[in-house]
């Protein structure tokens, strides 16, 4: 018999406590993927979703480096006859990437400190921060990007504790793999040589490391796709990598860069943005937590991983915060940022277990201090750890509401939105990503406005070169502005034919504006279209009934937008700016074209609906200074500097309210003076 040389007792003992180490992450693995299940997002959500969507759904190639591992599951995910949309299939990915996540924190915990209890109130702490869980939820690539991260470092601890060859090679290939998914994972490169060389040099020969070598290479074979979907010249096709060269920079990302290009100066800015964001986020409690962990593992002697842990924590957060640079500017950009941050994130959690052992062995030597009498230690650890279970709990309730996304369609509407402004038969030219990548998925998955043709940069340019008359016109164009961007030439092609071709883009700021002067944007819907002679014979009455016809087709009204997605993160908010915006300009357009402040009114008034916009109170501000109604006017001025300080023309309006409306020198003259010293400008 298998167990002839062992007793029935140990043979139970065997299966009992192996039962308890798999119940335990199985148990963790379920609760969170039900949670994350539950939330799953139906919609193309925001921001890179809809490039991955439209690019699985053709067949083709994503921004760079290409993704090709998240793309290929994404085939095969939304393959699945589940009756679902296209977002919502391959969102599983993020569910089971996200919930093996959280298990693979129990297990480095447990690693870290050998107790279950820590292990699970640590991997509850991570399942229920606020971007980690969103990204459960959304189909990106970044809940698959954290598992493998997680998994590296699961494998890298594991190594360095056991030395086991075969955990080295399933290090390797889960590696290589990795890099096939997202190249963040390069961050992690010195945290797992040094855990693997670190006084290992003599046992690692020369075969163990070729085959290490040849299993990072087998993981990148997903890269193969890349070269395979281009050739077939998809609808898709970022980098256009049918040769090597192509492939080169596709994968490498040049086109990015991998570094940012702001002023050193300014570096400093984003990692405020940085510190303040795990302030907002996180609790007081668990923040406070973080430092004492850190010197108790260093109490504990685990010197080697301390160093490799909180190394990875800083090069993956305030380092790479640092030196990538990039400024936040909006909510777009604090929604792309946050992602990353997440990855900091999982590096600090791991200094949680720590703290918490620390504290309960502290609690246990003051009440043995104060009682003499026998006491149960373990009991007493046990209930100080599960105090601490407050801490996943407090972000759970938190961060449910924000997280519900089940029933959340705004990126679908939104797009379907911004392509029903669009004129029949019209050439769409979108900046942004979540208004071009959107706009992209609702077309291919449901092929809702097919006959609008969202034209790329490359696209546009082999539209001209098909056509002798525009193709003409673009010489002319370069020949006379000699230091043209190709872009630009391209545009200005198209936009010099208003008439023969209808022409539709959401910001005015594509092209440069030095060059747009005989160009008139007319607001329509929630982009412009290129003005023919027609439109500019319109009566104001007649353009604002094209726009009411426009924006009462839209599949949101306006107060059930603003209180359905106010808690629903940065890109959601994103969105909801864009609408205001788009308000706003119709509101401008008004004022400028058609001298009409009184209609212009009811479309600064509509942009508050949407979002506290800068530029719809600073419209009804000067209603009201024309209005001579001085007081709200200064209302609405003072709104404007209290979301933006740093408004200049908000001062300045406040400087003529002052001057013209109340008629006070004196008030107007201080603000001159206070002008003069924040901003050195002279009025």
């Amino acid at each position: 018999m298998l167990f002839k040389s062992a007793s029935l007792k140990n043979i139970k003992n065997y299966f009992k406590n192996n039962l308890v180490e798999i119940i335990i992450p199985l148990s963790l693995f379920l609760l969170v993927f039900l949670v994350y299940f539950r939330n799953l997002s139906p919609s193309v959500y925001a921001g890179d979703v809809g490039d991955f969507l439209t690019a699985i759904i053709v067949k083709g190639v994503p921004h760079p480096s290409g993704y090709p591992l998240f793309t290929l599951l994404g085939i095969i995910f939304n393959s699945l006859p589940l009756g679902q949309s296209p977002a919502w299939k391959v969102g599983l990915i993020s569910v089971f990437s996200a919930s093996f996540g959280v298990t693979l924190i129990y297990l480095i915990s447990k690693i870290l400190v050998n107790s279950k209890l820590i292990a699970i109130v640590t991997a509850l702490t991570t399942a229920f921060f606020y971007p980690f869980w969103l990204q459960a939820e959304i189909a990106e690539v970044f809940a698959l990007a954290y598992f493998f991260i997680l998994l590296i470092t699961y494998l890298s601890i594991l190594y360095y504790k056991t030395k086991n060859i075969k955990i080295l090679y399933l290090l390797s290939f889960s590696t290589g793999l990795s890099l096939s998914n997202h190249e963040i994972v390069l961050l992690l490169f010195p945290m797992i040589s040094f855990l693997v060389f670190w006084k290992n040099l003599k046992i690692l020969k020369l075969n163990t490391i070729a085959i290490c070598a040849i299993l990072i290479l087998l993981g990148l074979l997903p890269y193969v796709y890349i070269p395979i979907a281009a050739s077939h010249s998809p609808l898709l096709n970022w980098g256009e990598a049918t040769n090597i060269e192509n492939f080169y920079r596709l994968v490498t990302r040049q086109a990015y860069g991998w570094t940012s290009k702001v002023p050193v100066a300014s570096l400093l800015l984003p990692l405020d943005g940085y510190v303040r964001y795990f302030i907002a986020e996180l609790p007081f409690l668990l923040l406070l937590m973080i430092t004492p962990g850190m010197f108790y593992m260093i109490k504990k002697k685990e010197i080697i991983l301390f160093i490799a842990l909180f190394f990875t924590f800083a090069l993956t957060g305030p380092l790479f915060t640092f030196y990538g640079g990039a400024p936040i500017l909006n909510n777009f950009s604090y929604g792309v940022f946050e992602r990353f941050y997440t990855i900091s994130f999982l590096f600090m959690i791991m200094f949680l277990p720590f703290s918490i052992e620390s504290i309960t062995d502290l609690v246990i030597k003051i009440i043995e201090r104060l009682n003499k009498k026998v006491i149960d230690a373990q009991n007493i650890r046990n209930i100080t750890i599960c105090i601490f279970f407050l801490i996943p709990v407090s972000l759970f309730f938190r961060n449910v509401g924000r997280t519900d996304l089940h029933n959340i369609w705004f990126g679908d509407y939104f797009a379907r939105d911004t392509l029903n402004s669009a004129p029949k038969d019209s050439l769409a030219f979108f900046a942004g990503d979540t208004v071009l990548l959107n706009s992209l998925y609702i077309q291919n998955a449901y092929h809702d406005r097919r006959d609008v043709n969202i034209v790329t940069a490359v696209g546009l340019n082999s539209l001209i070169a098909k056509n002798s008359v525009l193709d003409s016109k673009r010489k002319d164009i370069i020949k006379a502005n000699k230091n043209i961007s190709e872009q630009d030439a391209n545009l200005l092609t198209m936009f010099s034919f208003p008439d023969s071709f209808p022409l539709f883009i959401n910001v005015k700021e594509i092209i440069d504006q030095k060059l747009t002067k005989p160009i008139l944007f007319m607001p329509y819907g929630l982009g412009f279209k290129i003005a023919g002679q027609s439109d500019r014979s319109l009566t104001s009455k007649q353009f604002i009934n094209i726009q009411r016809r426009i924006w009462q087709n839209f599949n949101l009204n306006d107060e059930e937008f603003r209180k359905s997605v106010t808690s629903l993160g940065f890109h959601m908010l994103d969105i909801q700016e864009q609408y205001a915006k788009s308000a706003v300009h119709t509101g401008d357009y008004l004022v400028i074209y058609y001298g009409d402040i009184n209609a212009a009114k009811e479309w600064y008034e509509k942009a508050l609906n949407f979002y506290p916009e800068e530029d719809a109170y600073k419209g009804l501000g000067y209603y009201y200074y024309e209005k001579h109604e001085c007081k709200i006017s200064e209302e609405y001025v003072n709104k404007i500097i209290s979301v933006n300080p740093k408004n200049k023309l908000a001062f300045k309006q406040l400087y003529l309210l002052y001057k013209n409306c109340y008629k006070d020198d004196k008030k107007a003259e201080n603000i001159k003076k206070n002008i003069k010293e924040k901003f050195k400008v002279e009025i």
